[in-house]
């Protein structure tokens, strides 16, 4: 596994873990659509979440942090729509939040902050 790929993994297991510890119930993760890839999916009460998670390296340096970018935020709304469907869930209880995860260099600590219903 490249560098990239297991710091993105990292990532979504620190954001997977924080999420079962407050509560949320694990659905699946790294769920294909076609294309699209929905990173994670968790149960938290009526609502079904679609978990969108962007991992960077701390650099000292003030950066911009990762959003969604128009055209994937369209695709993971196709994806949400599709699973809800696929299992018969309302799709006024189903929501895509955005978290941005900062590790530092020797992946001992990370940041996490949540960005809730991004469509």
């Amino acid at each position: 596994m490249n560098y990239r790929k297991s710091l993105g993994a990292r990532g979504e297991n620190l954001v997977k873990a924080y999420l079962l510890k407050n509560g949320q119930t694990f659905i699946t993760q790294n769920y294909r659509c076609g294309r699209q890839e929905i990173d994670l999916i968790f149960k938290d009460g009526p609502w079904l979440v679609f978990i969108e998670v962007k991992t960077r390296q701390k650099t000292g340096v003030v950066e911009t942090e990762g959003t969604l970018k128009p055209r994937q935020a369209q695709q993971l709304g196709r994806a949400l729509t599709a699973y809800c469907l696929k299992v018969g869930h309302n799709l006024e209880k189903a929501r895509l939040d955005l978290v941005i995860v900062s590790v530092d260099k020797k992946k001992v600590t990370a940041d996490l902050v949540f960005y809730k219903n991004v469509l």
